[in-house]
């Protein structure tokens, strides 16, 4: 099944840097502030921060110190393109060996990057150590049951939905993993965001077999497919929730 996973070393930049849209950091950015009470001059990891707009919009917002980690050079290389005059330092790394000093920041950033680690406990004793007392670590990601019966388009093939879903680890197997890494104070957080879809957008990646999983399907069934998402019309994703959950460093 791995091998119908998208993986780090595979994405585009510049489709990366959509991510990052002015919208979607107006949304996120008050959420991570809120739950990691991140403050100004704190110095903060960003692991797996792909080409860098949280990062550099954190910096920018709240004159943090930002690190960005990611184990895709193509990626950083991005990022530091875009970068200016603000704290910010881009470093090739793996999570499961981050390339840090014990204690050395007070927050740590995972958005959408722990279903791509593949020793995920190690990631996260490897969080821990670096993290100051008392600092925080958010764990954004998607719960596989939305994958199952929200996201479009994988609603309308099951095979991929299963797919997508089985990458993805449960709510309760990261706090467990949080646990097992030495964190307490564990809680969780759920977001809701609508978003409109576009469907044209969405039928040209299905043909175009832009994700691994939409290998599994045969034209017939990206056509059939295809035809049925068209006559819905203006389709909304994101009826189910993303849960971000969320653990303090020990004191």
């Amino acid at each position: 099944m791995q091998e119908y996973w998208t993986q780090p070393a595979t994405y585009d930049p510049f489709e990366f840097d959509t991510r990052f849209r002015p919208e979607l950091l107006n949304f996120w950015l008050p959420h991570f502030i809120d739950l990691t009470g991140i403050a100004a001059h704190q110095r903060v990891l960003d692991l797996g921060c792909g080409t860098g707009g949280f990062a550099r919009a954190l910096a920018h917002r709240l004159h943090a110190e930002v690190i960005g980690v990611d184990v895709a050079a193509h990626l950083l290389r991005r990022a530091a393109g875009h970068s200016s005059a603000l704290p910010l330092w881009w470093v090739l790394g793996q999570a499961e060996a981050l390339p840090l000093a014990d204690q050395t920041v007070d927050c740590v950033l995972m958005s959408l990057v722990l279903h791509q680690i593949v020793h995920r406990q190690q990631a996260l004793q490897e969080v821990y150590r670096v993290l100051r007392p008392g600092g925080r670590v958010l764990v954004r990601t998607v719960a596989p049951e939305v994958t199952l019966q929200a996201w479009v388009p994988f609603r309308f093939f099951p095979k991929v939905a299963q797919v997508e879903a089985a990458r993805l680890p449960a709510i309760d197997t990261i706090l467990t993993l949080c646990r097992q890494a030495g964190f307490h104070a564990l809680y969780t957080h759920t977001v809701c965001r609508n978003t409109r879809v576009d469907l044209h957008k969405v039928t040209e990646e299905l043909r175009q077999r832009k994700r691994p999983s939409y290998r599994l399907l045969t034209d017939g069934e990206l056509e059939q497919a295809a035809g049925s998402s068209n006559r819905s019309g203006t389709l909304r994703e994101g009826s189910g929730s993303i849960r971000n959950p969320m653990s303090s460093s020990p004191p």
